[in-house]
């Protein structure tokens, strides 16, 4: 595998995000950890149901 992950360094270019939820931590920072600790956002994790309270879908981003 590669770090090269599109997606992820988007969402973290974008000025709007502010935190990003993940259910399964390990699986972000398993190859993302640098570019997450680069960018001025916070990786929050979720409960282990998969369910934070206030969103149902397995990652979500927020404003700051």
């Amino acid at each position: 595998m590669n770090g090269h992950r599109k997606g992820l360094i988007e969402l973290l270019r974008d000025p709007n995000i502010g935190v990003i939820l993940v259910e399964h931590r390990d699986r972000l920072m398993r190859f993302g950890l640098e570019y997450v600790e680069a960018a001025p956002v916070r990786a929050e994790p979720i409960g282990s149901s998969g369910r934070s309270g206030r969103d149902d879908r397995r990652y979500r981003a927020r404003p700051a």
